[in-house]
């Protein structure tokens, strides 16, 4: 199908869709969010969706401009999974449990995401290449990028959860207007 002119609020929404549906998640565990600090733990696990910032894709802006601006953004999918699952001072079915183990659904995730193309309710492409899997360039909302983090003091339930922190670059084509300029 045809490549559109998209956004930004359309391709959040097609991620969270993917995940809802795909991996049978309830809509109310994927949040969309821009803050600075997370939100409270929805259930045993949740999944949080925030965009980076835009970058341009310098040759589209040199040589079509208005007409196709062609924006480079990283959309970060924060995993989180509640520590209490384990009987001793180990986290084996934290990680390794085969439907809700921490690992599962990062591999879940991966497997839903890197290299897939976005598509509209009619089929159309919303991205410009698959997304697909990259380093993250910059920090989310408070969280090391690197391995599993516990948040805060340890006898708050809302903060003893791991957390994995994945970022997809999206390449699309912003829906500008050319008004004549």
């Amino acid at each position: 199908m045809p490549l559109i002119k998209s956004n930004t609020g359309v391709i959040l929404t097609s991620i969270k869709n993917l995940i809802t549906n795909e991996l049978g998640v309830g809509a109310h565990k994927v949040l969309i969010v821009a803050k600075t600090l997370i939100p409270n733990f929805t259930g045993d696990q949740d999944f949080i969706i925030r965009p980076g910032s835009p970058t341009p894709d310098e040759g589209f802006i040199a040589g079509s401009g208005r007409l196709a601006s062609v924006v480079t953004r990283q959309m970060y999918i924060a995993i989180r999974t509640r520590f209490g699952v384990d009987t001793s001072n180990s986290d084996e079915r934290w990680l390794l449990d085969p439907t809700l183990g921490h690992l599962a659904r990062e591999e879940q995730v991966l497997n839903l995401l890197h290299l897939r193309r976005l598509k509209d309710s009619n089929s159309n492409d919303l991205l410009i290449e698959p997304m697909r899997m990259t380093q993250p360039i910059q920090d989310f909302v408070g969280h090391s990028q690197e391995g599993y983090t516990r948040g805060g003091d340890e006898k708050d339930a809302q903060k003893q959860y791991g957390i994995s922190i994945l970022a997809f670059e999206c390449k699309y084509m912003l829906g500008v207007t050319n008004n004549g300029y």
